[in-house]
């Protein structure tokens, strides 16, 4: 903050700043805003700043206030700098009331509501003897009228105004910058307006053109006519070619947007029937999990009950097999294990279990 202020008060102090100097005392005034909002010390600044080879600090200071989109805090910067001593001491200086106009062209090319009123405020403050200077009156044509072009003051002098006799001096000053005259200003009680010749502004002797100056400045427009003619006709082509090519480029554009929505129409079908496919798949993958679970305790289930049924059905069998097993081997001991081995194969073709020959 210290450095801030310490370069603003060395730029001040210049005699000849530069254009350099102009933008930097624009740049550390906005940072002194943005980190004080001390609108009485930036005031102070923009009147005590001196003018560069092209520009004055005010009118950089507030585009680039107005590109930040900050001109909402351009009304309390008016008031202050208002008061300062500079504008009390020598607001009837052009030097003094440029910084002024370019604080309300500015105002007035992004069209803000407080350019009428800034604007009424200083025409009043301008005068000196109900009479605004020709000096004056060529710093409002270079500063606001040059710099907001004529057709948008005169649109902005159509606007509705609040102060009636803000809106008589304005138009009087545009009078005076159209016309090269000295513009004596009423005060609010009077409403009469005279305009006086400069001295500076006599005009010198009329000289009548001949008939030959005529032709010869007639020869000169149409030759000048023709040039433009055969200059415009190019680019005419070019905007046609322009204008094809760019009907072609949208025609593209909205056949791309159309393919677009289309695939994206496809896509979004797509994937609900891929869900709803998922959706099945899980189904199934779970009906047979569940299935082959049920297969699985059912089939483990009837090994039990074979296994059971097995062993009681083959029980007597095996009893007279260990009654038997022992004894000595003759022909009524072979008879008996045979009768018991036909009787066991009979029992597992019952339960199913049948040996093929051969296998």
């Amino acid at each position: 903050m210290t450095d801030i202020i310490k370069r603003l008060d060395e730029i001040t102090t210049k005699e000849k700043p530069s254009n350099g100097d102009s933008d930097e005392a624009a740049t550390l005034l906005l940072q002194l805003l943005q980190d004080t909002n001390d609108k009485t010390q930036i005031s102070d600044y923009l009147m005590k700043m001196k003018k560069s080879p092209k520009k004055y600090v005010c009118l950089t200071f507030f585009e680039r206030l107005a590109k930040s989109s900050k001109l909402a805090e351009v009304k309390e910067l008016h008031v202050q700098m208002c008061v300062t001593d500079n504008y009390k001491d020598g607001i009837t200086l052009p030097t003094t009331a440029a910084r002024l106009f370019v604080m309300i062209s500015v105002l007035i090319k992004h069209e803000h509501e407080y350019a009428q009123e800034a604007l009424a405020r200083t025409l009043c403050d301008i005068e000196k003897d109900n009479s605004v200077s020709d000096a004056m009156i060529k710093e409002f044509k270079k500063l606001v009228v040059d710099y907001c072009g004529l057709d948008m003051l005169e649109k902005f002098g159509e606007q509705e105004w609040d102060n009636s006799t803000a809106r008589s001096r304005f138009n009087r000053m545009l009078q005076a910058v159209n016309s090269n005259e000295s513009t004596v200003i009423s005060s609010p009680k009077e409403k009469a307006v005279a305009i006086i010749k400069s001295d500076s502004f006599e005009k010198a002797p009329v000289q009548t053109p001949t008939v030959g100056d005529c032709n010869r400045e007639v020869n000169k427009l149409y030759q000048t006519l023709t040039q433009l003619n055969n200059t415009f006709s190019p680019l005419f082509e070019q905007i046609k070619e322009r204008d094809v090519r760019i009907a072609e480029l949208k025609s593209q554009l909205q056949q791309r947007d159309q393919k677009i929505l289309t695939l994206n129409t496809e896509v979004g079908n797509s994937q609900a029937v891929q869900e709803e496919l998922n959706g099945k798949i899980s189904d199934l993958s779970e009906r047979l999990k569940t299935s082959m679970q049920m297969d699985s305790i059912s089939q483990s289930q009837e090994t039990i009950t074979l296994k059971k049924d097995l062993a009681s059905a083959l029980k007597i069998d095996y009893n007279d097999f260990l009654y038997d097993k022992d004894s000595e081997c003759n022909e009524d001991s072979f008879e008996a294990f045979k009768i018991i081995l036909e009787r066991v194969f009979k029992k597992l073709h019952r339960f199913g279990i049948i040996i093929n020959e051969g296998e």
